[in-house]
């Protein structure tokens, strides 16, 4: 029987897992269900929609439905809302927003990509018309029309983060008064307090009122217009409200389920994205992440983030072999594999002025150059170089060697007068004396020579 590979929701994390998976599999089965229009979409770039920035909401859309059939072959079904999972028996019950209908689908693997929610305060007024969020496309076409009257003159954005910055500078942009209400003492609160100033300082300048270290209460209906109360008593008379206070993932369903949720109220997940369930993975907003600074989990709801997890799960997801039979993972074999790209591409920068053709004179100095250089390094800042210290300046040195005697084959002459001079600085600084003469080439180097110049010819190339 084919493996079927079920995926709940789409966008970043959701969409990248469906199409690498397919990349890394073409015989399985892959059904991805999301319950808004739009499987996947620049949610980055919709407070820039309604700022008419992006004119075009067609710009906003990544990929379609179509695009995901016909050049992945993988079912995409928007509009449907994923309700339950039974672990047991490994299905997932799904409703059909349009006709209202639920059904079971069966998986043998279950990618969670739920994403986050827009957090909604308990206060008073949040559902007057006028009050917004920025999700989906849809909120933000609700944004556009409501903008569409002339006397719309007024907006006040509820939270100074990034998606609340974002909009207020939309909304100067459309030609409205903004005042942002924060309730910490500084916008941007991932940043240093003296980057923040500046931040703050760039707003102040564009016209934009703040309201640092005030909290948002309630708002109440004012006529045709809106009023945004604070906890200082405060009262702000607008046409637009947006409420922009952060998110919270979507762990309802992994919730119902069983899975195991974490401290920060994300989805609990190993390095391969795999959740409390080894058939179930989990990526994007609604997961919970190890900062590698702090050292503890974290939500982290970027784009970025997501689809780089969509692939390592994508990865880990067991599959069928070509047979049919054994289930294998490779994500253990992609990792080997793109270690050694990178240690061959290393090789290959080295021997680059070799398999493309150089100057023998050039190639021997280069090598003596390198030679004399790290036995200088080696003998004078050894004792005071921590191992892991030497292999990352040998590494970096490999690298921007080889950029350097990449250039050997378009100027050889000026790369050549360059190499001498640097040869002499380095060889001052680290000697404490000028040298004497051209660098010597020992018998050593020169039978290296040989060997490559031999080897070149493998390439199709010749050492001139």
């Amino acid at each position: 029987m084919t493996r079927r590979v079920l995926i709940v929701g789409g966008v970043a994390g959701g969409a990248s897992a469906a199409a690498r998976l397919r990349r890394l599999d073409e015989e399985c089965e892959i059904v991805l269900f999301d319950r808004g229009p739009h499987v996947s979409f620049a949610n980055c770039g919709l407070p820039y929609y309604v700022g008419n920035v992006i004119v075009d909401e067609r710009r906003l859309l990544v990929a379609s439905r179509e695009l995901f059939r016909n050049r992945f072959n993988i079912d995409v079904r928007t509009e449907h809302e994923v309700t339950a999972i039974d672990r047991a028996a490994q299905t997932i019950r799904v409703k059909d927003l349009r006709e209202g209908s639920e059904h079971d689908e069966r998986y043998d693997g279950l990618v969670l990509a739920p994403g986050a929610a827009p957090i909604r305060p308990v206060a008073r007024g949040l559902d007057l018309p006028g009050v917004f969020v920025v999700r989906t496309i849809p909120d933000t076409r609700r944004i556009r029309a409501w903008l569409e009257a002339p006397s719309r003159r007024e907006a006040v954005v509820v939270g100074g983060g990034f998606i609340g910055l974002e909009m207020a500078e939309n909304l100067v942009r459309r030609g409205l008064a903004v005042t942002v209400i924060e309730k910490l003492p500084q916008v941007m609160p991932p940043l240093d307090p003296e980057m923040a100033a500046e931040v703050a300082r760039h707003l102040h300048k564009e016209g934009v009122r703040l309201r640092l270290g005030e909290g948002f209460r309630e708002i109440e209906a004012a006529g045709d217009r809106l009023a945004v109360r604070t906890d200082r008593d405060a009262t702000i008379p607008t046409d637009l409200v947006i409420l922009a206070l952060g998110v919270r993932p979507e762990v309802t369903l992994a919730q119902a389920a069983g899975l195991a949720i974490g401290a920060r109220g994300g989805i609990v997940v190993d390095e391969r994205m795999q959740t409390s369930d080894p058939r179930i993975y989990a990526v994007g907003d609604a997961i919970e992440v190890r900062d590698v600074v702090i050292g503890q989990e974290i939500i982290l709801p970027l784009a970025g983030p997501a689809n780089r997890q969509g692939r390592v799960a994508a990865e880990a997801v067991p599959r069928q072999n070509s047979s049919g039979g054994q289930v294998v993972d490779l994500s253990a074999r992609i990792r080997r594999q793109s270690h050694l790209m990178i240690s061959t591409l290393l090789h290959l920068f080295r021997l680059f002025p070799f398999l493309c053709g150089g100057h023998r004179q050039l190639a021997l100095e280069n090598l003596a150059f390198r030679h004399q250089l790290a036995v200088y390094k080696r003998t004078l800042t050894r004792p005071r170089l921590h191992r892991t210290d030497r292999l990352f300046w040998v590494g970096l040195t490999r690298v921007w060697t080889g950029w350097r005697e990449a250039l050997v084959i378009v100027t050889p002459d000026t790369v050549l007068r360059w190499r001498r001079r640097r040869f002499r600085e380095h060889w001052t600084k680290l000697s404490g004396r000028p040298p004497v003469g051209r660098p010597p080439v020992s018998a050593e180097i020169k039978a290296l020579v040989t060997r490559m110049a031999a080897a070149n010819s493998l390439w199709g190339a010749t050492l001139v």
